[in-house]
């Protein structure tokens, strides 16, 4: 059975990204975790309503993964955001990845991408 890695996580991410931008043009918070079975796991979240707030599925999220990588059930889980990031007073698309991991800090890491027809463009 393969082991997979941080980078085949974010791999999976933006392929996942790349699908719901383009189907929709835009995307609710999702997550993704590699499991303890070492096994890539898309989570999705449900909340009552048609269309329930960012913020009350990032905090259900985070609660998730948080007890999850405490349990040991997942080894490393991710929340992924779409975002507007701001580099010298310019505002970019990006991606917000939460990183949820045993003994660590949450960390953040951003991914900006351009939208074309076809595809999206990681840079």
């Amino acid at each position: 059975m393969r082991k997979y890695s941080i980078e085949d996580l974010i791999s999976l991410i933006k392929e996942q990204v790349q699908t719901f931008l383009l189907d929709g043009g835009e995307f609710y918070p999702f997550g993704t975790c590699i499991d303890k079975n070492d096994q890539l796991v898309p989570v999705s979240a449900y909340l009552d309503g048609e269309f329930p707030s960012s913020l009350e599925l990032i905090s259900m999220l985070e609660k998730r993964f948080r007890e999850k990588v405490e349990k040991g059930e997942y080894k490393v889980a991710a929340i992924i955001i779409d975002v507007t990031v701001k580099e010298d007073g310019v505002g970019y698309d990006a991606i917000e990845i939460r990183f949820f991991e045993p003994n660590s800090h949450e960390r953040k890491e951003y991914i900006k991408y351009t939208k074309h027809s076809n595809y999206i463009e990681f840079i």
